[in-house]
């Protein structure tokens, strides 16, 4: 059977520890030190979920938030645009800046900045105070989440670690379904300053278990600068991070701005709103397995290829929202399914492409590359909405998905196709 996704994965960070002077079997004799191991998953996850309600809650209550501090839709997207800038940016700088220092207490400094962010964005007097609240919050999960997958990685015992890795970063995926409709059920109830702080004690709660649960001396040394140096360098890895913020871009030009696009097609009030972005949670989830799951079997380029079709067919269908609330939410389903299904195979084909020596910095670079996508889809779609409303980004983002579509056809007619466990 070809190596899972995840598997490729482990073979990146395990090859980053043999270059570091480290050895799977120095990490795997160190394990029983680290106990008990599922205490610490858990709370990185937890801190996961933290992370993600705190970020993409506010997502569900632009219209609340916008009308609340006088300022437009579009006006508000710019908040979207300010963290995943701050997140792009902060993601690779913040790797390096702490890479002696002890993981814990790092997870535990990232979480810090995510409740600090929290509470100055439900504090915030106005809208530049909102904005640097953003990017607090930006700061702290662009350290926390890859910092928490790599110590998932270390602690689990070696033929847990698949698992150990899905755990935590399925606190991400929890926050989509459960943590950002009820930050936006909260915020329509009793006001999005409600909404948006319900990461706070989330986040409170993660730190007070990695704490105690987390391990003091983690064996770990992330990518240093020269890593990302030489993945500049590397033209062909370039390309293929090309395609994460093509592809990224159009997709948040309606990921951002969903629940304005949702209330204008259909009319519904905030709390039938929360009840569409659960399923849209759900469609996302699914997409993400089923993407991992179809790289495993045809490859990443076919995955890819699916993915982007089904993305298209959800904007071109977006405009048959007004239909009814139901016909809505199968489109904004659909849709969801194909977006999120892009990233595990764009993640394969990245770690497929990169030489195993810029593995780590390889996809610390797809995740930077990612969320400039979320900005420049968020800050697009500000202007167009500023110009002609939300019925003209669907099709724009469907101009964009063909152009990725184009672009990922000519670089792997150019390259080779990407297929399970393939190199260059």
């Amino acid at each position: 059977m070809p190596p899972s996704t995840a598997a490729k994965l482990l073979l990146v960070h395990g090859l980053l520890f043999q270059s570091r002077g480290y050895t799977r079997g120095a990490v795997a004799n160190a394990v029983p030190l680290f106990v008990p191991v599922n205490r610490a998953l858990y709370a990185l996850a937890l801190g996961n979920f933290a992370v993600g309600t705190s970020a993409f809650t506010m997502a569900g209550l632009l219209n609340v938030l916008s009308a609340d501090i006088g300022i437009s839709v579009s006006a508000a997207g710019q908040l979207m645009t300010a963290y995943a800038l701050a997140y792009a940016l902060g993601s690779p700088f913040l790797t390096v800046a702490t890479g002696k220092k002890a993981r814990r207490w790092v997870v535990l400094f990232a979480l810090a900045l995510t409740l600090t962010g929290v509470l100055a964005m439900a504090l915030a007097p106005n809208p530049a105070v909102l904005a640097l609240a953003r990017i607090v919050l930006a700061c702290g999960a662009a350290l926390f989440t890859p910092t928490a997958a790599l110590i998932a990685l270390t602690i689990a015992e070696p033929h847990r670690r698949v698992r150990a890795l899905s755990l935590v970063i399925g606190g991400l995926t929890a926050s989509q379904i459960l943590g950002v409709p009820l930050g936006t059920f909260v915020g329509g109830a009793l006001g999005w300053r409600w909404g948006v702080g319900l990461g706070a004690p989330v986040a409170l709660a993660a730190m007070l278990m990695v704490w105690r649960s987390v391990p003091r001396d983690i064996p770990f040394h992330p990518p240093g600068l020269a890593s990302f140096i030489g993945a500049f360098r590397d033209w062909r890895l370039c390309m293929v991070l090309a395609l994460t913020l093509i592809a990224t871009s159009g997709q948040n030009l309606v990921g951002v701005y969903v629940a304005p696009i949702i209330t204008d097609y259909t009319g519904v009030g905030t709390r039938p709103l929360s009840v569409v972005l659960v399923m849209f949670g759900v469609a996302g989830l699914l997409g993400t397995l089923t993407g991992g799951l179809l790289t495993d079997r045809i490859g990443a380029t076919r995955t890819l290829t699916v993915f982007l079709v089904l993305n298209i067919a959800g904007c071109l269908l977006i405009p048959l929202m007004g239909v009814s609330p139901w016909l809505a939410t199968l489109v904004i389903m659909l849709w969801s399914f194909g977006a999120f299904g892009f990233n595990p195979a764009q993640q394969a084909r990245v770690m497929a492409r990169a030489p195993a020596a810029l593995g780590g910095a390889a996809m610390s670079l797809n995740a930077a590359a990612l969320y400039v996508g979320i900005g420049v889809g968020a800050s697009a779609g500000g202007g167009l909405i500023a110009w002609r409303g939300t019925p003209v980004l669907a099709p724009t983002a469907l101009v964009i998905l063909v152009v990725g579509m184009a672009f990922l056809s000519f670089s792997e007619r150019k390259f080779g196709r990407t297929g399970p466990g393939a190199r260059p």
